[in-house]
């Protein structure tokens, strides 16, 4: 059975490690997010395939109508990815906010997208 070790690093409580079977290893979340996006971002091609691939079989808007061809739906798919993946290599995970007075019932903002 293994035993974790959490420590209160503040306000925040987000732990800088995490002790597992007597092994410290890193939490850096905002670490570990860049780290998956930019590994994501080497085969952003393959994924815009695969969601184009997705879109088209699946939401009968695209299934039906030939309005917007398959290069203009590859192309998109993959300048949705790029930017999407951007903005996580670039993120910073904070913990959540106070909806804005500005916009009623807002969600709290779970990470900032930087550009």
């Amino acid at each position: 059975m293994s035993t974790a070790d959490l420590s209160d690093t503040g306000p925040t409580r987000r732990p800088l490690s995490l002790t597992v079977n007597l092994h410290t290893v890193g939490t850096d979340v905002d670490e570990q997010i860049r780290g998956i996006a930019s590994e994501l971002a080497s085969r952003v091609d393959e994924l815009a395939h695969a969601v184009a691939c997705a879109v088209r079989a699946e939401v009968a808007f695209y299934k039906s109508t030939g309005v917007v061809t398959n290069d203009e739906l590859l192309t998109s798919s993959a300048e949705n990815l790029r930017l999407a993946l951007k903005c996580l290599e670039n993120a910073r995970v904070s913990t959540p906010r106070l909806p804005s007075r500005r916009v009623p019932n807002a969600p709290p903002r779970a990470f900032h997208c930087r550009r």
